[in-house]
């Protein structure tokens, strides 16, 4: 019999739901279930912490207490002075320690005892106190208190009364002496029921309180205080647990109905500030039947729910499905077949509008526009092709898994091997093998491999060939989904711009020599003609204009300078003396000759010489620190109308770092982005450019000499209108760098120390 389409796939899509949906139901019910139990397990054990938490600090509150009443004046003197022990001062006493007893409402009675462990003074009688004093757990307190260290003890009977009573003791000095000798002990009883009272507080469950030997402390139940350190709970599986782990609440035998299975949770004593606990456990137990009966009914009621929607939701789906769904999915089944191979002239025929309508609809779209993207995309195919092929940058690509390179004809030209080809298809495939061993001086195979596996970029590396210099850079080629395809190779020809280069640095180091011999003739008889010939210039204009001449001769040095600088370092040419010497003669030196300067401008120029004095020595040129020095003091000064300018010092790591302060106009935000960088000025501005300030060199400069001998400089902190920081580091002179070999230095300052900009 032949079973139609529509009822096998009812059938397995009921086979399915039922299953599925029995199999989810059991999950709800297991996980929903495990889920509420697990938050109820959570429950009784932070309850167990918190019960145990406010046990450790109530009896930190009572450590104080006796901390605090061992300090009170009257109490000293009473055992210091034993003329101050009579009757009377010692009734006011006794009704001193009575009435803190009843201000605290938790002690028992208060005891004073000499270093000889003799009671002085109790609100107890005088024989139940001595006969306290004489148990073991007494007399080990009282020689740790003795000693110095306020004390505490475990749970204990209390003499012949037999009341559980915990003893708190905290040594009595004498305020008044020399050396502050301990002259007694202060004695608290604590009334053990009021430290319990506590653990009523949680109802629901049986709270108790054990001790580290295993014994039975009290707990939450009426009746039970008759049992304290009388009733051994040491072989319970409860306390064994405890003693193992401390792991969430299970489920273990009840510590007075070992018969009967209880929610348990235990947590171990850490004690609280200064009073760190005797090794206590608290354990909160609860029947397992009461504390997972809630659990257990919301979990019926949610599988029971779930399993009568299930149901409705299975026969409307197949319902909805037999009408809707089969028929429109089996004309889609036959329209993709015909549309597999490349057949696109009969459209889907579904005329409902519903979303299956639409979906037939979206197919036929779908169809059209696959038919105009191939077109499309062989068009942009040869476009792109044609735009790559017309690049005088040469580009490359290799991709995962095979040898076969992607490029255009710049990399044949500029690799020399088919100078002449206008295409690619022009000359024999290149490949990775052929590639690799052109490229001498860097392992292109190894960046290309870090690019494809490990998403890592290159640049920026230059290599020869022949009589060309290349520049190679590179990067993976990542899809959408952050998967590496393959990596993209940029090769580009710099002979041309490396000449250029070298020529304009040429061109700066020989005009910059050149125009310093005439500046210098032109500043020097400025000079002279002011000195000498001072008298003569009576005239206010001719002397004015001698003047301009002598302070623009003193600018175009300075530029001149600042240029010649920038090229012999760019050009690798700055030879450095590297010498162990202290930072602190250098900002004196520093200091010295630009007080003046700045005298004119009224602005103070101090450092901490004792500071400077203290540092250690440090591994570098001293000429280029002076430099940087003067450099950062005169950026400094340029930009501060009042206060001044501080330079101070500090160690850090292996380094010494230098800090110059200035009171000045601060830096904007925008301006401390150009900062460091070649031909770059800051101002309110960063459009405008004034040419008093300098070429924009000075700090671009310090930064490279800095950088060479081994340190960094940078802006460490500037706010508009209150002043900037500016650092830099020195490493210091261990025998680890005096060991290696020195840079080659010609001891001369590459330019005169001017202020800079």
């Amino acid at each position: 019999m032949k079973i139609s389409l529509r009822i096998k796939i009812a059938a397995i899509v009921m086979l399915i739901l039922t299953i599925g949906g029995s199999l989810t139901a059991y999950f709800v019910y297991a996980n929903s279930s495990t889920a509420l139990k697990n938050s109820i397990s959570i429950n009784i054990s932070n309850d167990t912490n918190q019960a145990l938490d406010k046990v450790d600090r109530f009896l930190y509150e009572r450590l104080v207490d006796v901390q605090q009443a061992s300090g009170r004046e009257q109490i000293q003197h009473f055992l210091a002075d034993p003329k101050t022990r009579t009757p009377d001062f010692s009734s006011r006493l006794i009704k001193q320690l009575n009435d803190f007893k009843v201000l605290a409402g938790t002690w028992g009675d208060l005891t004073l005892a000499d270093t000889t462990g003799n009671v002085v003074l109790t609100t107890d009688s005088p024989k139940t106190a001595t006969e306290l004093s004489r148990q073991a757990e007494f007399n080990q307190l009282f020689q740790t208190s003795v000693k110095g260290q306020s004390s505490y003890s475990d749970v204990i009977l209390e003499g012949s009364s037999g009341k559980p009573i915990m003893l708190f003791m905290s040594p009595i000095r004498d305020g008044e002496s020399s050396g502050n000798p301990i002259i007694g002990v202060f004695v608290g009883e604590l009334e053990w029921t009021s430290a319990l009272e506590i653990f009523n507080g949680f109802k629901d469950v049986t709270g108790t309180l054990i001790n580290a030997q295993g014994t039975f402390l009290g707990d939450n139940q009426l009746n039970t205080q008759g049992l304290v350190l009388t009733k051994d709970l040491k072989s319970s599986p409860a306390f064994i647990a405890s003693r193992k782990s401390s792991s969430l609440a299970q489920v273990l035998p009840g510590l007075s109905k070992p018969g009967i299975p209880y929610l348990t949770a235990y947590a171990k004593e850490s004690g609280y500030l200064d009073y760190k606990g005797k090794g206590w456990t608290a354990i909160f137990q609860t029947p397992q039947s009461q504390a997972f009966e809630p659990a257990k009914s919301l979990a019926q009621k949610l599988i029971l729910t779930f399993l009568v929607m299930l149901i409705i939701s299975v026969i409307a789906f197949i319902e909805i499905l037999s009408r809707l769904v089969v028929r429109p999915i089996l004309k889609l089944k036959e329209a993709s077949g015909r549309l597999a191979v490349g057949d696109f002239s009969e459209p889907v025929e579904i005329k409902s509008r519903d979303e299956v309508g639409q979906l037939g609809t979206g197919f036929n779209h779908m169809a059209d526009s696959l038919q105009n993207s191939g077109r499309k995309l062989l068009e942009e195919h040869s476009r792109l092709e044609a735009s790559i092929d017309s690049l005088n940058i040469g580009l490359l690509m290799t991709f995962e898994g095979t040898e076969k390179l992607t490029y255009n004809p710049a990399v044949l030209q500029i690799l020399g091997i088919n100078p002449g080809a206008t295409s690619v298809r022009s000359s024999k495939p290149l490949t990775l093998q052929t590639l690799l061993p052109m490229i001498k001086g860097f392992d292109l195979g190894s960046a290309i491999d870090n690019a494809q596996h490990q998403g890592l970029s290159f640049g920026g590396t230059q290599v020869t060939i022949g009589k060309k210099i290349i520049n190679l850079s590179g990067a993976p080629i990542v899809s959408e989904d952050k998967v590496i395809l393959g990596t993209i190779v940029i090769i580009e020809d710099i002979t041309e711009a490396k000449i250029m280069e070298r020529s304009k640095d040429e061109f700066f180091s020989i005009a910059s020599h050149e125009l310093r011999t005439p500046l210098t003739s032109i500043k020097g008889n400025a000079s002279m003609i002011m000195g000498y010939y001072a008298e003569q210039l009576k005239d206010p204009g001719l002397k004015e204009m001698v003047s301009d001449i002598h302070i623009s001769s003193e600018r175009l040095i300075e530029i001149v300078n600042d240029f010649l600088d920038l090229s012999r370092l760019e050009q690798g040419k700055v030879k450095f003396k590297i010498e162990e010497f202290s930072l602190e003669k250098i900002i004196e030196s520093v200091v010295y000759e630009m007080r003046a300067v700045l005298t004119d401008k009224k602005l103070t120029l101090s450092f901490d010489r004792m500071t400077l004095d203290s540092m250690p020595m440090v591994w570098a040129d001293k000429n280029r620190v002076k430099q940087i020095v003067y450099n950062l003091v005169g950026n400094a000064s340029k930009f501060t109308e009042t206060g001044g300018i501080t330079i101070s010092a500090s160690e850090e790591g292996k380094s010494v770092k230098v800090l110059i302060t200035d009171t000045g106009r601060g830096i904007p935000s925008e301006g401390q982005k150009l900062l460091f960088h070649k031909f770059q000025q800051t101002g309110d501005s960063i459009l405008t450019r004034d040419s008093t300030r300098g070429t924009g060199l000075g700090l671009y400069i310090s930064k490279m000499l800095i950088e060479k001998m081994g340190g960094n400089i940078k802006l460490e902190s500037s706010e508009l209108g209150k002043g900037t920081t500016f650092s830099f580091t020195l490493p210091i002179a261990t025998e680890e760098l005096k060991s290696q070999e020195s840079i080659e230095e010609d001891n001369k300052p590459i330019s005169q120390y001017e202020h800079r900009s």
